[in-house]
């Protein structure tokens, strides 16, 4: 849409890691928003503790991978002052 594509390239390191029997604790996740020349437009940065989901690798990387796809997104807007989830009142 728009003619931007999603890409997640720490996604290969972060599955080499899984596969070599390396389970961190927290998993980080870069996300990087391209237009159809290959540009990157912006990019995001999730993480999840694995603590969290109880051991569950899948839905930790799921999660991490959804915080950082909308933190590119909120980046490329220019959104991410309007919007925050560390509000102290």
């Amino acid at each position: 849409m728009l003619g931007i594509t999603v890409h997640f390239p720490s996604l290969k390191e972060t599955e080499q890691a899984f596969l070599q029997g390396l389970i961190p604790e927290y998993v980080m996740v870069r996300c990087e928003l391209k237009n159809i020349h290959g540009q990157t437009l912006a990019d995001g940065v999730g993480a999840r503790s694995l603590k969290q989901d109880y051991g569950d690798i899948n839905k930790s990387l799921k999660m991490a991978e959804k915080s950082a796809h909308i933190d590119s997104v909120l980046r490329l807007a220019g959104l991410s002052e309007v919007f925050t989830q560390d509000l102290e009142i």
